[in-house]
């Protein structure tokens, strides 16, 4: 008898406890020059749109196969998704797009993907990831360490230590 209510006991507490959450630095430029640069806490296998998503700005996305869903806007910058490159020319001259970088956790530099979408890069505890809006490839966000961001991550009794 001890034995079923023992594993009965360890199901319930599986099943209500909240996943683990990762924290994630996120660093957005705007053409103006402005950057917004903040920390967000979301689930364990949340992706990079999950954590921009997380930061409650209004953001549009664009299925890009194989790749994964491509930022096209944030707020009032960018091209709406059902035409995602209005600011390219013929054949993709002077595109103006949001670029997406990652700086993993432990990592001093920024990576621009080229592989992967939003939607595809999975972010963990300490990640950072940078949008700017820009030709593509162009300057990259500013350098800004997920120790710089930390204090501004959601205080939470699921993050980790």
């Amino acid at each position: 008898m001890k034995k079923y209510t023992l594993v009965a006991v360890l199901a319930i507490l599986a099943i209500s406890s909240p996943a683990l959450a990762a924290r994630v630095g996120v660093v957005t430029t705007f053409p103006d020059g402005r950057t917004s640069a903040t920390c967000v806490s979301v689930e364990d296998g949340a992706t990079a749109q999950d954590a921009l998503r997380a930061t409650g700005m209004n953001t549009e996305w664009k299925e890009f196969p194989p790749f994964g869903d491509a930022l096209t806007r944030i707020n009032d910058v960018g091209c709406h998704a059902d035409n995602p490159f209005c600011e390219c020319g013929p054949p993709f001259e002077c595109c103006l797009i949001w670029n997406f970088y990652t700086m993993e956790a432990g990592q001093n530099t920024w990576i621009i993907r080229f592989d992967v979408g939003y939607s595809g890069f999975v972010v963990e505890d300490g990640d950072v990831i940078g949008s700017i809006w820009g030709p593509h490839p162009g300057n990259s966000p500013p350098l800004k360490k997920f120790s710089e961001l930390k204090g501004l991550c959601p205080k939470t009794k699921t993050t980790r230590s």
